[in-house]
């Protein structure tokens, strides 16, 4: 093997943002027919969810100061598994991004149960790093590869598949960041956000632990009226339930039923 790896020489910046782990769930055991469907339906969905790839970049934001990240929020796909990043510069405006993240991933969440897609994840705050590698080649076709390590993604994954049920949790980290900004709303007499809800997560092993979640079950009750429960069974209906995964299933139908008990 050649030793000669001077072309080698990589600009490595920390970057500080978001990070959101989601993970489509019952697909590790499913046969290649069935998988052959749900990448069709992946496929499908990753279009509509592309809206993070054109999100607002500077606008104002919930904290009516100007949001300064440079970039839309990047996606990588491993499997079954997409990790979004989205960098800030002004890490005073983490939180206003955490917010509008929050509205986009409750609308893809829907989405994805249109496609019959079911996803669980995590969306933490802080450091991290995505940095793509470059492999240059004798006939000029590089190979590129993308990175995305650090503190905010381990956090996040080590989070992402903890909640038994669909869904998106915000870790403790990002937890603390958000009842923060709930409670300014509160002191100074501001609506509250409606993108996270609290909730007790039912988790793997554990008792169900309080924390802040996406609160995807207000887009289909937005966009369904009054037949919004009527829908959210027909969405059920159409996955199978294998044995051991059932309370994945009524876990989810009894956020959706306390979130619309709210409204």
């Amino acid at each position: 093997m050649s030793e000669n790896i001077d072309w080698y020489n990589p600009r490595i910046s920390e970057n500080h943002g978001l990070v959101v782990v989601l993970d489509a769930m019952g697909v590790r055991d499913l046969d290649i027919e069935q998988t052959k469907v749900f990448l069709a339906n992946f496929h499908a969905w990753l279009v509509i969810a592309d809206v993070f790839k054109d999100a607002s970049c500077r606008e104002k934001n919930p904290l009516e100061t100007t949001i300064q990240s440079l970039y839309p929020p990047e996606m990588v796909v491993c499997q079954d598994t997409i990790f979004i990043t989205w960098n800030v510069i002004d890490r005073e405006a983490d939180v206003a991004l955490a917010i509008k993240l929050g509205d986009m991933l409750l609308k893809s969440l829907v989405h994805a149960l249109n496609r019959k897609l079911l996803f669980r994840g995590a969306i933490s705050v802080g450091s991290f790093i995505s940095h793509e590698i470059t492999i240059p080649s004798q006939n000029s076709n590089e190979r590129k590869f993308k990175v995305v390590v650090g503190p905010a993604v381990r956090d996040a994954w080590n989070w992402h598949d903890r909640a038994e049920w669909m869904g998106v949790v915000a870790t403790p980290s990002m937890g603390i960041k958000l009842s923060s900004e709930q409670e300014r709303r509160l002191v100074e007499s501001k609506p509250p956000f409606e993108e996270f809800v609290r909730y007790p997560v039912p988790l793997k092993d554990e008792k169900a632990s309080e924390m802040w979640c996406v609160a995807w079950p207000r887009e289909l009750i937005r966009a369904s009226g009054e037949k919004a429960r009527e829908r959210m069974l027909q969405y059920m209906e159409g996955f199978e339930v294998p044995r051991g995964t059932e309370n994945k299933y009524s876990n989810t139908l009894q956020f959706f039923d306390t979130v619309h008990s709210l409204l």
